[in-house]
């Protein structure tokens, strides 16, 4: 997850990824990173047995896939979305493809675990 989170840093942040590509290309991509880690996600949580955390995990990114989507629906066929939502999009979508979210509800079942245990 974080070699997926580094790769999308660098190619994002390069000159030719921000004037070259169309937004909708732009979109694809980023739509094809947050899944990437979503999957990572997923399957590590999966793996380690812990079936509520994953139940988690899968609700809250098909919110947000769902939510970035319509947001891009909103954008291409009715209005063009202000400058504002634009940037909780871009805010959003950072958290997701961070580590961030998976470290923490990570830490999350470890520490119910433990208290579980005691």
């Amino acid at each position: 997850m974080v070699i997926i989170y580094i790769v999308y840093g660098i190619y994002s942040e390069s000159q030719s990824f921000n004037i070259y590509l169309p937004r909708l290309a732009k979109l694809a991509i980023r739509l094809l990173v947050i899944l990437a880690v979503y999957f990572t996600g997923f399957l590590a949580f999966k793996w380690y047995g812990l079936k509520w955390v994953t139940a988690i995990w899968q609700l809250v990114y098909f919110l947000f896939v769902l939510l970035l989507l319509l947001t891009v629906i909103n954008d291409m066929l009715f209005e063009k979305i202000s400058g504002e939502v634009r940037g909780v999009v871009k805010n959003l979508e950072d958290f997701f493809i961070t580590p961030l979210f998976f470290v923490a509800l990570f830490a999350i079942s470890r520490a119910l675990t433990r208290l579980n245990s005691n």
